[in-house]
C-alpha cells in the first residue's frame, strides 16, 4: 500500500516510479471521503511523494548541467 512507504523506500525509487505512485495516491485521495482517517493518510502520502519527486528533480538539475551556448565571434574583431 502506498500509505506505508517510508522516506528511505521512496528515495530508492526511480523518478518514473515516483510519478506513477503520485498519480495513484492522488487518485486514491480523490476517492476517499474527506474528514476521515483514510483521507488524511492519502493526503499525507501525496505530500510525501511530491516531496520525494521535488528532491529528486532538484538533484538531477545539479548533477546534469544545462549545455552552455557559445557565442559566435563578431565579424571585425
Amino acid at each position: 500500500m502506498i500509505y506505508e512507504l517510508t522516506e528511505e523506500h521512496l528515495n530508492t525509487l526511480t523518478l518514473d516510479e515516483l510519478r506513477g505512485m503520485y498519480a495513484e495516491a492522488k487518485r486514491q485521495a480523490g476517492l476517499a471521503r474527506p474528514c476521515t482517517q483514510g483521507y488524511a493518510r492519502a493526503v499525507a502520502a501525496v505530500a510525501r511523494i511530491a516531496e520525494a519527486i521535488a528532491a529528486r528533480e532538484a538533484l538531477m538539475r545539479v548533477l546534469i548541467p544545462r549545455p552552455c551556448r557559445i557565442a559566435a565571434p563578431r565579424p571585425g574583431f
